[in-house]
């Protein structure tokens, strides 16, 4: 992770809520998309399987119901019983008719739609060829009528429109257990996605966020650490010496202890490192530059000391000793000058003093104007953080909406697991119907046989009757042939009740798993209803160690304000220093003024033996005066002078 080390505070911040939002944002966009096409397949089986099956029920059970009318017509006596059952028949048609249109609507798969046109072109060769069945009847008799229904339309309708409507049934059912097994993998992969991109993510920014925390708490800790310590040794050292040498003390020495900091990065705290090192320097160059002052100054005031008693001594001889006034003038003239040469060179060192003074106080100027600029990115960057808190927030909220729209999707399929089961109470109460439609046909069987019975007595009566019994002979033999008739219809009607029962049986069954497919959607939808909270608990969590983040930026900003306050007080003690400095600069060129007026006074002196008198009285004040000036001044033997620099 060191590579971190060459991005900007402001950067390293921006790469973490990067990173936590582009993870959010994979995550909410997985769960939504899972959410979505989990939906989908449940809009599949609610709009599509689910009512293309009740349906296909529905077809069944009218066909059936018109085709075992047809047969209860055939065997009906009474003109209005025939008239009634026609009419149902007219129901039954145009309610089958309807019900295939009403799938064909629903169809989406082409070969499904093809099928349902197919569908409907049997239906209509089917009923079509039973429309002239009452005609017949009327006309032609009985026999007729039951071979159109039993010969002609029959396989039409058993042969042709039961199998395609059975296929039709059994795709459906295969249709809504494909969309069942999709739904379940496609459950395990948005669990699975879900899971592992919430650990990446969570894991990455985790890392990432403590690293950069870690980072920079150290590196404040550092520079603070040796602002700290160049604030307490050399710059409150130079404080103190400047203040010993405003009282003439020239004995206190200045060390310098403080290490440079090692940069590594790019950063603002590289480049504060970096400026700290080098107000360092500027630092040590100072103390350098002040001992070596102290040290001139020491020397200087030591020369003015001797040359002072030197030109005090020559002034009493001179005034005493005409003879030796030249000589006098030429040694005092050789002190001033020697005087003034030291005070020239003290002079300098102070300016040089002075020069490093005023570049520290410029150097801790800039790094002034560092921190600042590294506070105003801790700034920016605390914005981006509660920015990223903010899109946390709004994600948890876009989460829980589509929580409740998962809430709602339940409660459609809740509401299409009643209409199935409705549906599926309903088709058994055809089945109950059937039976009992089933137990009549038992009863007309008996009935026909008994009357065949009966038919077949009164055949052997005519035929003892004779001539006399023959036109009874004839009804017993219509009887007969009624009775068989009946027989014959009764059978055919067992056989397609037996056969409604049969797809009673298997609609409730297809409506039973339809029912199941049902009830697991609602379970995958209360499933993705669960991912969808935890997507929010996890929203909430980022939101959470973001909060934690912010708190550390706050942390890191005070400490950004210390390290500032910090180099203030530094710059403020070079301009006190700088100050002190210039007051002994003054006081060192007052020395050298004084110096250059005796030296003065002994060429005067040297040019004219008629002021000598008055010349040595003059001259044995200026060193009087001078001897007053550094006798203030305390200062080290020559030969104990010593400089630590570390």
């Amino acid at each position: 992770m060191k590579f971190l080390s060459n991005f900007s505070l402001a950067m390293k911040f921006w790469l973490i809520v990067g990173l936590f939002s582009v993870g959010i944002g994979i995550v909410a966009w997985s769960g939504l998309l899972s959410a979505a096409r989990l939906g989908q397949n449940m809009t599949q089986v609610s709009k599509g399987q689910v009512p293309r099956l009740q349906v296909i029920a529905e077809i069944g059970v009218q066909a059936r119901t018109m085709r075992t009318r047809h047969f209860q017509f055939l065997a009906a006596t009474a003109p209005d019983r025939r008239a009634k059952l026609w009419g149902e028949i007219q129901e039954s048609d145009e309610s089958t008719e309807k019900a295939i249109q009403d799938y064909a609507k629903l169809a989406t798969d082409p070969a499904d739609k093809e099928n349902a046109k197919q569908l409907e072109i049997f239906w209509r060769s089917y009923a079509d060829g039973a429309k002239p069945l009452q005609s017949v009847l009327e006309k032609q008799g009985e026999t007729a009528a039951f071979t159109i229904v039993d010969k002609t339309i029959r396989p039409r309708f058993v042969d042709d429109f039961i199998p395609l409507l059975e296929k039709m049934g059994s795709w459906n059912k295969a249709e809504a257990a494909r969309l069942d097994k999709e739904g379940n993998e496609l459950q395990t992969k948005a669990r699975t996605l879900i899971g592992g991109m919430m650990f990446v993510c969570i894991a990455i920014g985790i890392a990432l966020a403590a690293i950069t925390v870690r980072a920079i708490v150290r590196s404040a800790n550092v520079l603070m650490s040796s602002l700290d310590g160049l604030q307490k040794n050399e710059m409150q050292g130079l404080t103190d010496a400047m203040g010993a040498l405003e009282n003439a003390d020239l004995t206190l020495s200045v060390h310098s202890n403080s290490k440079p900091i090692e940069v590594e990065g790019k950063d603002e705290f590289a480049k504060m490192s970096t400026v700290f090192n080098q107000l360092q320097s500027q630092v040590r160059d100072a103390v350098i530059s002040y001992d070596a002052a102290r040290r001139a100054m020491s020397a200087l005031v030591s020369d003015v000391r001797e040359n002072a008693d030197e030109v005090s001594n020559a002034s009493r001889v001179v005034a005493d000793t005409t003879d030796q006034s030249g000589r006098s003038a030429t040694d005092i003239a050789t002190g001033s000058e020697r005087l003034a040469r030291s005070a020239t060179e003290a002079a300098e060192a102070m300016e040089r003093f002075r020069q490093a003074i005023d570049e520290i106080e410029m150097v801790s100027q800039d790094q002034a104007a560092v921190v600042e600029q590294a506070d105003a990115s801790l700034m920016t960057a605390r914005g981006a953080l509660d920015l990223v808190a903010t899109a946390s927030t709004k994600m948890a909220e876009v989460a829980q909406q589509g929580g409740q729209a998962v809430s709602e999707t339940i409660g459609s399929m809740e509401s299409i697991r009643d209409q199935v089961e409705a549906t599926a109470d309903r088709v058994r109460d055809l089945d109950e119907k059937g039976q009992q439609i089933g137990q009549i046909v038992s009863t007309i069987e008996a009935i026909a046989a008994q009357t065949n019975l009966l038919a077949l007595n009164a055949a052997i009566e005519a035929a003892r009757a004779g001539d006399h019994g023959r036109g009874f002979a004839v009804v017993a033999d219509e009887v007969r042939q009624l009775a068989e008739q009946s027989g014959a219809a009764t059978k055919e009607i067992g056989a397609l009740i037996e056969s409604v029962r049969e797809t009673v049986s298997k609609t409730v069954k297809a409506i039973e798993l339809a029912q199941e497919c049902v009830e697991i959607g609602t379970g995958q939808s209360q499933t993705a209803g669960g991912s969808l909270s935890e997507i929010v608990t996890s929203a909430e969590a980022v939101a959470s160690q973001l909060s934690d983040m912010t708190t550390a930026s706050s942390e890191l900003e005070a400490a950004m304000r210390r390290v500032s306050e910090s180099t203030t007080r530094t710059a403020n003690l070079s301009a006190t220093v700088a100050r002190d400095t210039q007051s002994i600069s003054e006081a060192i060129e007052s020395v050298a003024s004084i110096s250059q007026e005796a030296a003065a006074g002994a060429e005067e002196m040297s040019a004219s033996t008629e002021e000598v008198a008055a010349s040595a009285s003059e001259l044995n004040t200026l060193a009087s005066k001078l001897r007053g000036m550094v006798t203030s001044f305390e200062v080290e033997e020559r030969n104990e002078v010593r400089l630590k620099v570390a």
